[in-house]
């Protein structure tokens, strides 16, 4: 059988052949609409939110006193909450390749809600979530912006962070 030409926009990856990297979520602390109507999982709640990691490797990463760090976490989180679009993806539960250390230095918040391994990231952001897919799964989204827009790419997530990611690509290529 002949393989069809189709446009490159049609793909999607449905996790059914290759597994995704990560699922959404909306993060929220309200009740007033339900995340799944709008196709994504169901949303996560604050009161269920823990570190994911010691407090010693958030303090270590913002450079804050270890008991400054569960109000620094819960600001964050917060602030991405209010930083999203309404109804838009906030957070995101990584599947595999789980490393807290490797969210803080991508500039993510890695929690646990009981029984995901999640980052939040606000959704202007999504660059973020991009390099910490390159550093731990050594792969990435072929709809990133490293590829079409690099310097804005770089402005979100530093020079460092690029160079990495250049490095575990080219060698991913080789």
């Amino acid at each position: 059988m002949k393989k069809a030409n189709l446009r490159d926009d049609i793909y999607r990856n449905s996790g059914a052949h290759h597994r995704p990297f990560c699922t959404l979520h909306i993060l929220t602390t309200k009740d007033d609409w339900r995340s799944d109507y709008y196709g994504l999982d169901s949303d996560l709640n604050e009161e269920v939110i823990k570190l994911a990691d010691s407090a010693g490797i958030y303090a270590k990463a913002w450079k804050i006193p270890i008991n400054k760090v569960e109000d620094l976490f819960l600001e964050k989180l917060t602030e991405i909450e209010e930083l999203n679009e309404p109804r838009k993806a906030s957070c995101f539960a990584i599947l595999h390749n789980w490393d807290a250390k490797k969210a803080l230095k991508c500039g993510l918040v890695p929690f646990s809600d009981g029984g995901k391994w999640c980052v939040g990231c606000p959704n202007r952001e999504i660059e973020r979530l991009d390099a910490y897919q390159v550093l731990t799964d050594k792969t990435i989204d072929r709809e990133s912006t490293f590829f079409t827009d690099k310097e804005r790419f770089t402005s979100i997530v530093g020079e460092e962070i690029v160079a990495a990611m250049e490095k575990i690509l080219y060698e991913q290529g080789n």
